[in-house]
């Protein structure tokens, strides 16, 4: 395939990914939606990357729950209080948020981009 024709595909590709989001009645957020968010002490802040990845480098406050472990950490986790969920680029944290809808999770917030498109505060390990 030549380069455009990629380019068409990897975009329809994250639009279909964005539609199946909206279906799942996960609420995706720009960067500065989710960090004011942060800042009114609004949910349970997620991490949902590796260890080794959280260590590098993560949004304060923020919990590490691998998207692998997720259904351990259930029980933790208030149904009654909003789920703000990140990753490194949006993928695992799609993942992590239709998990907990199927769960029963109302209030489940993604933030686009993921840390890629972060542009604020980030705590070392």
């Amino acid at each position: 395939m030549t380069g455009w024709v990629w380019v068409v595909f990897i975009a329809l590709a994250v639009f279909i990914w964005l539609m199946g989001m909206k279906s799942h009645g996960v609420k995706i957020l720009e960067p500065r939606a989710f960090y004011e968010a942060i800042q009114r002490g609004e949910g349970q802040l997620i991490d949902v990357r590796e260890p080794d990845e959280y260590r590098e480098a993560h949004i304060p406050g923020a919990i590490n729950v691998p998207v692998g472990r997720l259904s351990e950490h259930l029980p933790k986790l208030s149904k009654d209080h909003p789920v703000l969920l990140y990753c490194r680029s949006g993928n695992r944290s799609g993942i992590a948020a239709r998990m907990l809808k199927k769960q029963g999770f109302e209030q489940v917030y993604l933030l686009r981009g993921g840390l890629l498109e972060w542009p604020y505060e980030k705590t070392d390990g």
